[in-house]
């Protein structure tokens, strides 16, 4: 197949094909020698094809192709031009943090596919929370690549010309609207694409019931879809996360756009409180489960406090006279509680949809996995409605820490209450 043709979806074979003759690729892939591929996507939306040199593993790349519908749902129609906005994305990456992204080959405009590293000596974090793992550098690593990112494409240091260019260039309409439906609106409704274990029923039905509930989830909905503060993976789940003990990188960033700042970050830090509710049940053993559980609930701490200090470092540096103090706070304190809102609305989103998560859907006994996702689900509405009470990043670990599991119910209100 010629690097260049016409869109066509690939398949293992013609992704060897393609990959032999890519321009880029010639410096690690010899042009006759064997290549062998496996189509490996286990997303929603994608396929991915890794493929590498048959007598050396070692060399391999990854092609993850844009097919004109959600992998999942082939009735459910989107763009494939939604990889463009993913090259875009590590392109700004590869200038501000290229540390934390795998080595971009190239970006092909007719196939919509990009090529990228093989990240094969990684694990995805999300298997690597649910199997236990520690990893040291994690905060760290992920602190200062949300810092940079958000900092750098935001009006605190881009011009505002350079901003509102660089807004128009990321404007990703479609993705953005499967966000809004997905993790705003079709939880609280009655819709077919929900999914839910139904032991939760009388929570679920209390939760579209609950009015002042989904006030606040129209309020973060709104925010959403006008707040461009700065350029946004879009889409920074567990999920999006490669590590190992000494690497950490993000990838999928097909959902990048403008957006409000909290929205990366409570993305990222609702997925360390979702594992933190399913290991509730996954970890038998009351040591073993309370000492995991903080090592999560560290993260999410840790994670907010190098952020926010190399955020307002950056800031301080170049920040203008004109600029009080007082409104450095509020910001700071602002972005707080929008990474709780909006991470409370990531892990409702996870427990009652069609896109669940691993860490939930592992747990194999129902009445067990009632357990965890009623107290995830508890949890998640607690961030939403007490957002406005948090001050410190203490204030959310403190929701966290004095939720309990709803489930076995005694009596379900509003609210989420028993």
């Amino acid at each position: 197949m010629d690097s260049k043709c016409e869109y066509e979806i690939l398949n293992e074979a013609t992704a060897v094909e393609y990959a032999r003759n890519h321009p880029s690729l010639k410096e690690l892939f010899a042009k006759d020698e064997p290549l062998t591929c496996k189509e490996i996507g286990d997303g929603n939306l994608n396929l991915i094809f890794s493929v590498w040199a048959s007598r050396d593993p070692s060399r391999a790349i990854l092609i993850k192709q844009a097919p004109p519908y959600v992998r999942r749902y082939r009735d459910y129609k989107l763009t494939p031009k939604r990889m463009l906005f993913e090259a875009l994305y590590y392109e700004v990456c590869s200038n501000l943090c290229p540390e934390f992204i795998p080595h971009f080959y190239a970006y092909d405009e007719q196939l919509a596919l990009v090529i990228m590293e093989n990240l094969n000596q990684h694990i995805v974090l999300r298997k690597g929370l649910i199997a236990r793992e520690r990893y040291p550098k994690l905060a760290q690593d992920m602190g200062h690549f949300l810092a940079t990112m958000l900092y750098s494409t935001s009006d605190f240091h881009l011009s505002s010309l350079e901003k509102k260019r660089e807004v128009k260039r990321f404007i990703n309409p479609e993705l953005c609207q499967v966000t809004e439906r997905a993790i705003f609106t079709r939880a609280y409704l009655d819709d077919e694409m929900n999914r839910w274990n139904r032991f939760l029923d009388p929570l679920v039905f209390a939760m579209r019931d609950d009015q002042e509930l989904k006030m606040h989830v129209m309020e973060l909905k709104y925010d959403f879809m006008t707040k461009a503060q700065a350029l946004l993976h879009g889409d920074l789940h567990t999920g999006s996360v490669m590590v190992n003990q000494n690497d950490t990188r993000v990838i999928d960033p097909e959902f990048a756009f403008y957006g409000p700042m909290g929205f990366d970050i409570g993305l990222l830090l609702g997925g360390y409180i979702l594992n933190y509710a399913a290991q509730e049940v996954r970890i038998a053993d009351p040591e073993e489960r309370a000492s995991y559980q903080n090592y999560l609930l560290d993260l999410v701490r840790d994670t907010w406090k190098i952020f926010a200090q190399e955020f307002e470092t950056m800031w301080l540096q170049e920040r203008q006279e004109t600029i009080p103090m007082s409104f450095h706070r509020r910001f700071m304190l602002g972005l707080l509680r929008d990474t709780a809102g909006f991470g409370g609305c990531k892990i409702i989103r996870r427990i009652i949809s069609a896109a669940r998560s691993e860490d939930m859907d592992g747990i194999e006994d129902a009445h067990e996995q009632a357990r965890a996702m009623s107290l995830g689900l508890q949890i998640g509405q607690r961030l939403i409605m007490e957002r406005e009470d948090v001050n410190d990043i203490e204030d959310v670990l403190h929701i966290v820490r004095t939720s309990q599991p709803l489930y076995p119910f005694a009596k379900v209100s509003s609210y989420g209450k028993c």
